[in-house]
């Protein structure tokens, strides 16, 4: 591990002195349990260090130090795979109903009349079909227009995905569910051609941010 190199790397990116160090001794950290350099790690043995960490604490920090690292070594499967481990140990702030562009507004204020202003709130509202129903029969919404607002909460359960690129798919794709079922370039592909014929206000997804929305809707899907 060319502990210099890396240093620099982080220094030309930005990092802090105080980043810098921490960051080395995360992933010579690493480095000790693998016994050989972190580059040569598989996606197998980077998963069982995980798992150590958290069983005694957070990998938040060291899976922050070792994406970094990997993108040194332009280890580029393993720097996506860091990052995906991070992000589903992070809990994103509740979005707010209000911040989903083009909706009623008499939708939103009947929600929060209730007490359901953000997405987890609404989650949690109206988890089941019944639940859902109900809902709408206890605030006098068009069913049709919760249950359009609750897959734009599912879908803005993904990373990145807010106000309008939760718009964009849903009406690109639908549901968080389609987008698991896509290849990146197919999401793209949908997001794209679906802008050219409505007019939609946005742009598609970029290559890196495509795999990213899928990678993270398959694994929200199935856990």
């Amino acid at each position: 591990m060319d502990v210099q190199a890396f240093s620099a790397h982080l220094r030309r990116t930005g990092k802090s002195q105080s980043a810098i160090d921490r960051s080395l001794r995360l992933t010579e950290r690493f480095a000790k349990w693998l016994g050989t350099t972190p580059e040569e790690a598989s996606r197998e043995q980077l998963l069982e260090y995980v798992a150590e960490l958290d069983r005694t604490g957070s990998a938040k920090p060291a899976l922050w130090a070792l994406a970094a690292y990997f993108d040194f070594v332009s280890a580029s499967d393993l720097a996506m795979l860091a990052r995906e481990l991070r992000s589903a140990r992070i809990k994103p702030a509740p979005f707010r109903l209000a911040g989903f562009s083009g909706l009623d507004p008499h939708v939103v204020a009947a929600l929060a009349d209730v007490g359901i202003r953000t997405t987890d709130q609404l989650l949690g509202a109206a988890a089941t079909a019944e639940a859902c129903e109900g809902l709408a029969r206890k605030t006098g919404v068009d069913p049709a227009a919760v249950v359009n607002l609750l897959e734009l909460a599912r879908l803005a359960a993904i990373r990145g995905v807010k106000g309008t690129r939760a718009r964009l798919y849903r009406g690109a794709v639908g549901t968080i569910d389609g987008i698991a079922a896509l290849e990146p370039a197919a999401l793209i592909a949908v997001t794209t051609e679906y802008i050219s014929k409505t007019g939609f206000d946005g742009i598609p997804p970029t290559p890196k941010e495509a795999a990213f929305t899928v990678a993270e809707a398959r694994r929200i899907t199935t856990t």
